[in-house]
């Protein structure tokens, strides 16, 4: 773990998954396992979800990551 990079935790908008920053974990909020790595989303303060559909953007998530379930 390189603690000069800024990690954040990041929900995504249905509030099913965390996103956990730079090391790459996508964790089953109701499970707390991991069920995913995806890459190390490095400096993930500046990290937002965008939902589409049909190709144009749906709903966007803040850059704290609050979930909301729908």
């Amino acid at each position: 773990m390189d603690c000069s990079r800024d990690g954040w935790l990041q929900h995504t908008l249905d509030g099913r998954y965390v996103f956990a920053g730079d090391i790459g974990d996508v964790i089953e909020t109701a499970t707390h396992r991991v069920v995913a790595r995806i890459g190390n989303l490095l400096n993930t303060r500046k990290f937002v979800e965008i939902d589409s559909l049909g190709g144009r953007p749906v709903a966007s998530s803040g850059r704290q990551g609050v979930g909301q379930v729908r």
